[in-house]
């Protein structure tokens, strides 16, 4: 991060704008604090070396790094608690475990698809419909000689005529259901 205001004349004024917002925010106490405008900077200098660097919080701690006997373990949870506090306040994103810097364009972006609602009944009746339609389409089950109909549900959602008897359930993994633990 400090390698990052040295080369902030030669930046866009559009990045720096970003993080002077994040300073100011810091220095309110509006959901940030000044270790997360350093993590900020630090992200926007690795956004175009992810090939080489992943930004995750592993190697962002590392790079945080001042002194070489630092506490890894505390320093990890410090940037973990930064990247958290970024991530609500929609300065950066997160993608499996790797976070990425957001620009002013993909921060309305992420902002968007974060207050879009999703229709849990709407997002079941189409996985039932590819599940129980393309990928296994059969309505009966042979045990034996017998045939047995059977009720598919996704979700707890019936898809299709529900019966009496047996029940072929789907359980998506953000259902609570699914939850093993």
């Amino acid at each position: 991060d400090r390698f990052f205001d040295p080369l902030s004349t030669k930046l866009v004024s559009q990045v720096r704008e970003v993080i002077v917002r994040a300073s100011d925010a810091a220095d309110r106490g509006d959901g940030l604090e000044k270790f997360d405008v350093r993590i900020l900077k630090l992200l926007y200098l690795v956004r175009y070396v992810d090939r080489d660097i992943k930004a995750t919080v592993d190697n962002i701690a590392i790079l945080m790094t001042e002194i070489v006997d630092q506490d890894q373990i505390a320093l990890r949870k410090k940037v973990m608690e930064s990247l958290e506090r970024l991530r609500i306040q929609n300065y950066i994103s997160k993608n499996g475990d790797t976070y990425t810097y957001l620009s002013d364009e993909e921060k309305k972006v992420e902002e968007e698809i974060n207050s879009t609602h999703i229709d849990t009944e709407e997002v079941s009746k189409a996985i039932g419909e590819v599940v129980f339609g393309d990928i296994y389409s059969a309505k009966k089950i042979t045990y034996g000689n017998y045939l047995f109909e059977f009720s598919r549900f996704v979700d707890d959602m019936p898809i299709g005529p529900s019966f009496d008897g047996l029940k072929f359930m789907l359980i998506s993994p953000d259902n609570p259901l699914s939850d093993p633990g």
